[in-house]
């Protein structure tokens, strides 16, 4: 038992390691971020899903803070008219913005995946998981720039009320990430439990000859 346990902490701290270097390396090339005038579509959210569904809550928490620094960093880059429209307003309030919106995912998402784990298949529960993912993030995203950022003239040139506003900030990018997001968040669980199957079922083999 306690190799087991060993085993499993042993496993967690490697993928969350190799799970945060990817976020860092996507960070900063076009695999992390596609850049539109007034948005972008991201694929990091599928790495936090990823690590929340697999290793729960706080494992959620921590890789979405990491995705969260990045995005901050990503705002910096030139290139970005997004980010610097909110930058050069305030950094402070966009830190918090890139952040806690993005730690809320990870965490939100790691909880969905425990609750549903208790009472219904393992598939079922990651699909949901996966889903609420992307989903979360972009709604806790949004909610949080509007807090931030309403009054600004860039908010408010994007339509006459909050209701135009948010339709025009949430298109076709979010459904994107929303999509693949359940796909990959899904598949790895499903992939990695084949895997683990077939290397027990190898050692059990070996053992009995």
């Amino acid at each position: 038992m306690k190799t087991t346990l060993k085993g499993n902490r042993k496993e967690k701290t490697i993928i969350t390691a190799v799970l945060t270097v990817l976020i860092i390396i996507m960070s900063f090339t076009p695999l992390g971020y596609f850049k539109m005038d007034r948005a972008s579509i991201t694929f990091l959210p599928i790495l936090v899903v990823v690590g929340a569904v697999q290793y729960g809550p706080l494992c959620g928490l921590y890789l979405g803070t990491v995705f969260g620094v990045s995005s901050f960093v990503h705002c910096f880059a030139p290139s970005y008219a997004f980010g610097q429209t909110f930058l050069n307003i305030s950094p402070f309030l966009l830190l918090l913005v890139c952040i806690i919106p993005r730690a809320l995912m990870g965490l939100s998402c790691g909880l969905i995946h425990k609750l549903f784990s208790r009472n219904t298949s393992p598939i079922f529960a990651n699909i949901i998981s996966s889903f609420s993912g992307g989903f979360l993030n972009t709604v806790f995203f949004v909610a949080a720039l509007l807090i931030a950022f309403y009054n600004s003239d860039y908010i408010q040139s994007l339509g006459s009320n909050a209701t135009q506003i948010i339709r025009t900030l949430i298109t076709y990018n979010a459904y994107i990430e929303w999509i693949v997001c359940t796909i990959v968040g899904t598949l790895v669980p499903c992939i990695k439990a084949r895997i683990t199957k077939k290397n027990n079922a190898d050692t059990v083999e070996t053992e009995i000859i």
